[in-house]
C-alpha cells in the first residue's frame, strides 16, 4: 500500500486555507476574522481549528510558526519537534512551561536563547545549572533573575569574558563578589558598573597596573558623585560622602 505524505493534501483538503491569508510581500498572516465562506463568527472554532490543521502540514514554515504562534498545547508538542529552527523559535516564544522545558535542551542555540528570553523563573534556573554556551547564559542573565544569576556567577567564574558581559545587569551582591575576582578586568567593569563604593574600591586597587582602563571607572565614580551631590542638602555633603566611602 501507497504511504501517502499529509502534506500533499495542501493542494486538495486543504487548499482552500493556503492561499487567501496573504501579505502583500507573499507572507502568510492569521486571520484575525473567520471569513463569510467559513461561517463567520459563528464557525470560529471549526474554522480555526481546520486552519491550523492546515497550516501545521504545510511545507512552507512561515505558516507552522503562526500555528505554533496562535496554538496550544497539542500543537506545540508536535511543532516542538519541527525540522526548522524558525517553528521551535516560535514555539519556545508562545509556548508554556512543559514545552519550554523541552526546548531547553534544543540543539540549536537560537531556541534555547528564545526560551530564556520568554519562560518562567524555574525553567531559567534549571537552564542556568546545565546551560554552556554564553549567548544563552547572557539571555538567562538579562531576565534579571537572582538566583539564576547567582548560579551563572558561581559555575562559570573561571570565564571572565562572560562575567564582563553580565556584570552589568547583576544585583548589587554578585557585583560585590566579582571585587574579588583574580581577572582585573572583571574588576575594573564592576567598577564601571557598580555602585559609588565599589568604583571607589577599583579606582584604589593598585593590583590594576593598567590606568588607563579604569577611565570608564573614574567617570562612573563622578557621575554617581554628582547624583549624590544633588540628592544630599548641602550642609551634609561632605559628611556623607566620607561616611558612604567608608561603608
Amino acid at each position: 500500500m501507497d504511504v501517502i505524505d499529509e502534506r500533499d493534501y495542501e493542494k486538495t483538503q486543504y487548499a482552500i486555507y493556503n492561499s487567501p491569508f496573504r501579505t502583500d510581500g507573499g507572507y502568510p498572516k492569521w486571520p484575525e476574522e473567520v471569513p463569510y465562506w467559513a461561517g463567520g463568527q459563528d464557525g470560529a472554532e471549526d474554522f480555526y481549528a481546520s486552519l491550523k490543521a492546515a497550516w501545521m502540514v504545510n511545507s512552507d514554515y512561515h505558516y507552522r510558526s503562526l500555528v505554533a504562534q496562535h496554538g496550544g498545547p497539542e500543537e506545540w508538542a508536535v511543532l516542538a519537534n519541527d525540522e526548522n529552527v524558525i517553528v521551535r523559535a516560535a514555539v519556545a516564544m508562545a509556548g508554556d512551561v512543559t514545552v519550554q522545558r523541552k526546548l531547553c535542551r534544543d540543539p540549536s542555540k537560537f531556541v534555547r536563547e528564545y526560551v530564556a528570553r520568554n519562560t518562567q523563573p524555574e525553567v531559567l534556573r534549571e537552564m542556568a545549572e546545565t546551560e554552556q554556551n554564553e549567548d544563552v547564559l547572557k539571555a538567562i542573565a538579562k531576565r534579571k533573575d537572582i538566583p539564576s544569576q547567582r548560579t551563572i556567577v558561581s559555575k562559570h567564574w573561571d570565564n571572565p569574558n562572560l562575567l564582563c558581559g553580565i556584570c552589568p545587569v547583576l544585583p548589587h551582591t554578585e557585583k560585590e563578589k566579582l571585587l574579588a575576582h583574580p581577572d582585573p578586568k572583571v574588576r575594573v567593569t564592576v567598577g564601571a558598573y557598580g555602585s559609588r563604593r565599589q568604583a571607589a574600591i577599583v579606582l584604589l586597587d593598585e593590583t590594576i597596573t593598567n590606568e588607563a582602563s579604569k577611565f570608564f571607572v573614574e567617570q562612573r565614580f563622578q557621575e554617581l558623585s554628582e547624583i549624590a551631590k544633588a540628592l544630599v542638602p548641602s550642609r551634609h555633603r561632605e559628611r556623607h560622602l566620607e561616611s558612604s566611602l567608608e561603608r
